[in-house]
């Protein structure tokens, strides 16, 4: 993925293929996955 800050603000990037939202299968304590929140100031 390319992505360019061009706004300010909190942006959520993920994923809705299946094994990268579940780490192929192979969750910890409820969670993981392809999932992140960039804060541009």
């Amino acid at each position: 993925v390319v992505w360019k800050a061009q706004r300010p603000g909190k942006w959520l990037i993920h994923c809705h293929i299946p094994h990268h939202t579940t780490n192929n299968n192979v969750e910890e304590k409820g969670g993981g996955g392809l999932m992140v929140v960039i804060d541009v100031t």
